[in-house]
């Protein structure tokens, strides 16, 4: 297996907080530390709903649902992202 890293090095100096392998920590409604600020796909580490664990998984098909999860809560809908990961 390869060891990928998230491209969040540009986040270092920012409010967002990532973790100790540079994911963006977010909620489950995907918000980051940083007010009003989102972020969904592979840079994102998320509170999984059945272990309480965080999960960090990065496919195209997450990145998209996790996008439109962040769109809903930007719009004040509250959806928690909790897919069931594979």
């Amino acid at each position: 297996g390869t060891n990928k890293k998230p491209n969040t090095d540009f986040l270092q100096s920012s409010t967002i907080e990532l973790n100790e392998s540079g994911y963006v920590v977010c909620d489950p409604f995907l918000r980051t530390s940083a007010e009003n600020v989102y972020a969904a796909g592979g840079v994102v580490s998320y509170p999984y709903w059945r272990t309480g664990k965080r999960l960090t998984k990065s496919s195209w098909n997450i990145g998209m649902e996790q996008g439109s999860h962040a769109a809903w809560n930007m719009l004040d809908k509250y959806v928690p992202y909790g897919q069931v990961p594979f």
